[in-house]
């Protein structure tokens, strides 16, 4: 067995800890309660378990490279695989503008109509399709995208962070329209000045954006594993009169999961966070840098331990 220690010193950097697994034999069969595979049809058995334990799920492509055609078939190949194994009714899947090329400057009217493509495959299939969180400077042109998209296809939702300070103000744009909202803490690390870096004050900006949300009545997924924070948003439920139907929670796979089987004990609905795809390393050493608390834990879920 490989010593845990000597692993977590090499995990201060998101680069490090993707170095750090790749060189580990056994790391990506380890890290399997969090990424099932790199394919989706390792995707799809997770995704029947979450379904038959009462959940839905929302299935995330995790690309090895920005190739947007590539990206774009893997998409449409999630939808088809979900379909034939008869699990894509009520299930999602979370699309990153910056893999359809939003990053690299690609054609923002090229970006819409794939999106547009994708949304329509999915509504056949009855799937939902919600656009990931992207970096502050690329939110204005994932905004535009969502907003030109959802004219045609309006359950497509929209991730928001709660860390930037303009959040809000966006969650209540959202909400007027109609949008469906996933609600992350952290999506991406910012600068001082356009986000909260202190670990409080993002906690009481995702309270401010779910009580906002609550209450105009939109379509909220609570995408937090803080229990505190999951228990703020119920309370804001209750006291919205809000239907049960109308907000869902969100975890992603393999964390926390005795805490969704209980809310679904509860009568609330929970949705799963089942990601896959060949760069599932920089997946988990992103959600560590976002939650640096969480190195040690990571490194010994990845070694077994």
């Amino acid at each position: 067995m490989v010593d845990v220690s000597g692993v977590a010193k090499l995990v201060p950097t998101r680069d490090s800890f993707v170095a750090a697994l790749d060189g580990l034999p056994a790391a990506q069969g380890a890290i399997s309660p969090f990424v099932p595979g790199e394919t989706v049809g390792a995707a799809v058995p997770v995704v029947e378990d979450v379904i038959l334990a009462g959940m839905s799920a929302s299935v995330a492509y995790l690309p090895a490279t920005d190739s947007t055609a590539s990206a774009r078939l893997v998409h449409m190949a999630t939808i088809d695989a979900l379909d034939s194994a008869h699990v894509a009714e009520g299930s999602d899947l979370l699309v990153d503008l910056a893999v359809l090329g939003l990053s690299s400057g690609a054609d923002r009217e090229q970006i819409a109509a794939d999106l547009t493509a994708l949304c329509g495959a999915a509504e056949q299939v009855g799937m939902t399709v919600t656009l990931a969180g992207v970096a502050h400077e690329h939110l204005d042109a994932a905004l535009a995208v969502h907003s030109a998209v959802s004219a045609e296809h309006p359950d497509l939702g929209m991730t928001v962070s709660a860390s930037l300070l303009r959040s809000e103000a966006d969650c209540g744009d959202l909400a007027r329209r109609g949008s469906r909202v996933r609600l992350v803490r952290q999506e991406t690390a910012e600068r001082e000045g356009l986000a909260f870096t202190d670990a409080h004050e993002i906690d009481k900006a995702y309270v401010r954006c779910t009580r906002l949300l609550m209450a105009m009545d939109t379509r909220i997924v609570v995408a937090t594993h803080d229990p505190q924070l999951i228990e703020i948003a119920a309370a804001l439920a209750v006291r919205s009169d809000r239907d049960p139907a109308g907000f869902s929670f969100q975890f992603r796979l393999g964390v926390r999961p005795e805490a969704a089987a209980e809310l679904v004990s509860t009568g609330a609905r929970v949705g799963i966070l089942v990601p896959f795809g060949p760069d599932w390393a920089t997946y988990v050493s992103t959600r560590i840098a976002l939650r640096p608390n969480s190195v040690l834990q990571a490194a010994r879920a990845a070694l077994g331990r």
